[in-house]
């Protein structure tokens, strides 16, 4: 099985070479690190890649991806028509929620790239019970997986402290896990990224500084995160 590149600037050196082909990622941050910029720029390199990609979103309307897309330079509205297909589920709707037409998609348009942004929207699906939001998610995974597609899917975490994350019960039924963050260094925040685990694929577990510029989000891979460094020092003197 091949590597399917993130189109995201140095992170598929952290992935040694990408993503493995039909996986499933989950990528998750508090509000503002950059989750959906993730899902664009993985989207748009399938794009590039001329291959069929469907963007599932629950947390933003079609026309504002499209704008946040326009803004790194991802022009996805011309791929519309043709290679992206943009299934948007209203939660504040009274509209039955289903996920049968986006999986009707995976399966009639052979698609290669899967954005699921963001779990809430199994939350509504499944709303009676945690053990079926959980199967819910499985066997969304598992259908995916049978049709060959990489899955990336998104989710909210409330800290921002690395070194005190929680994993919730969703975190292990994904292969890989992506987590964003932003330390702060003194009055500034600093945006890092942390892959806890790709099973499966080796790669590189190491924090590293990112940022997000007029063309999307860009890792960097040969720095180290000076408020990581500065917090270190300041536990040292404590001691």
């Amino acid at each position: 099985m091949g590597l399917m590149k993130t189109g995201i600037p140095g992170l598929d050196e952290v992935f040694k070479g990408g993503i493995l082909e039909g996986s499933s990622v989950l990528v998750t941050g508090a509000p503002g690190t950059g989750k959906t910029i993730f899902a664009l720029q993985f989207i748009a390199e399938g794009l590039r890649n001329k291959e069929p990609c469907l963007y599932i979103t629950s947390e933003e309307s079609a026309a504002s991806l499209r704008r946040y897309a326009k803004e790194i330079g991802a022009e996805i509205e011309k791929h519309e028509d043709g290679l992206l297909q943009i299934y948007e589920q209203d939660l504040t709707s009274r509209k039955i929620l289903s996920l049968e037409e986006p999986l009707n998609a995976i399966k009639t348009r052979g698609i290669k790239r899967i954005v699921l942004d963001s779990l809430t929207l199994f939350e509504y699906v499944y709303y009676e019970s945690k053990i079926d939001f959980r199967k819910g998610i499985l066997d969304f995974i598992k259908h995916t997986k049978k049709m060959g597609s990489t899955l990336l899917a998104t989710s909210e975490k409330t800290n921002l402290e690395i070194d005190e994350i929680k994993f919730s019960a969703q975190d292990f039924i994904f292969e890989g896990l992506v987590h964003l963050t932003m330390i702060r260094k003194g009055s500034m925040f600093e945006r890092c990224i942390h892959i806890p685990k790709m099973r499966g694929q080796d790669h590189l577990l190491d924090i590293f500084p990112m940022s997000i510029t007029e063309k999307g989000m860009v890792v960097h891979t040969k720095q180290i995160p000076f408020s990581l460094i500065e917090q270190d020092v300041m536990k040292s003197r404590r001691k």
